[in-house]
């Protein structure tokens, strides 16, 4: 959790926010009520936040120990999380998100009491008080605050090449898509660590997250034109890009085994998703491999 921490977070300013959203989904147990059910969420203010910016300790916790402990607040009693229709919500179908891109937590407040305003001034103007939806807004302020901020990206910081397997040879195309197509090399072993890519193993894959700002314009088209493609070439051969697989209604939808995310939110490392243990992957054991 440190090491996700220091990587992404560590460096954020002014104003910017990370959302922590923990949620059900069906698709790690079929009993869940919903494909996909909000839990709980939190904004993350790292240490340089406003709130810290008068010399102040902002709390107790700061930096990663803050991000840490807003983690653990997720932790309940098992049989404690209910679904919306009363079910309980098992373990094995949860997972804690958190998005890389810094959010603006200054837009975020602006558009939420924008939205507050223009609601109850039309109960004002209606003569019939508060009505039953706002009634509703205003004692779900918070919940509406952290939706709107997280549509406030301050900072397009981060792409992430999502690989939805653990087959070959998915990864390993998008190993040499960075390291060769695009004459893109990680520096192994610096300081900054995976500053430039950054690999998060999954239940069901792997992130593979790359520093918008080490990117030149040409890197970043030829990315996405080697990885949005239907099928690619690699290792002498022919490999497909989509498939065919039912949804949790049963329904065939169209997938890609690989695709380019630009606005990401990442299963967190040192949680539990679905019930596997999300971690970061050293790069130099991808390359022994």
């Amino acid at each position: 959790m440190r090491k996700f921490y220091d990587l992404f977070f560590a460096d954020y300013t002014g104003d910017q926010v990370a959302v922590i959203i923990m949620m059900s989904r069906r698709k790690y147990d079929a009993s869940a009520d919903n494909e996909i059910g909000f839990m709980n969420r939190y904004l993350l203010y790292p240490n340089n936040s406003p709130a810290d910016s008068d010399g102040k300790e902002d709390g107790v916790f700061k930096g990663a120990d803050r991000f840490i402990h807003q983690l653990r607040l997720l932790e309940v009693k098992q049989g404690t999380l209910v679904s919306k229709r009363g079910h309980p919500v098992s373990q094995k179908s949860l997972v804690v998100y958190t998005t890389l891109n810094p959010k603006s937590a200054l837009r975020g407040w602006m558009r939420t009491n924008e939205l507050l305003m223009e609601a109850l001034i039309k109960d004002i103007y209606s003569g019939d008080g508060l009505s039953h939806d706002n009634a509703r807004f205003i004692r779900k302020l918070e919940s509406r605050r952290i939706t709107e901020t997280t549509k406030c990206v301050s900072e397009k910081r981060y792409l992430d090449l999502d690989v939805d397997s653990k087959e070959y040879p998915y990864l390993d195309y998008v190993m040499y898509v960075i390291r060769d197509v695009m004459g893109f090399i990680p520096e192994i072993g610096a300081k900054t660590g995976f500053k430039e890519t950054a690999i998060i193993e999954t239940r069901g894959g792997y992130h593979v997250v790359l520093d918008k700002h080490k990117m030149s314009k040409p890197m970043n088209r030829i990315l996405w034109e080697s990885i949005q493609a239907k099928s690619f070439e690699y290792a002498g051969k022919t490999w497909p890009n989509t498939y065919v697989e039912d949804n949790v209604d049963g329904k065939p939808v169209t997938k890609t085994w690989i695709s380019v995310i630009a606005d990401t939110q990442v299963p967190t490392p040192g949680t539990i998703q679905g019930g596997y243990n999300v971690h970061i992957k050293d790069f130099t054991d991808m390359q022994k491999k």
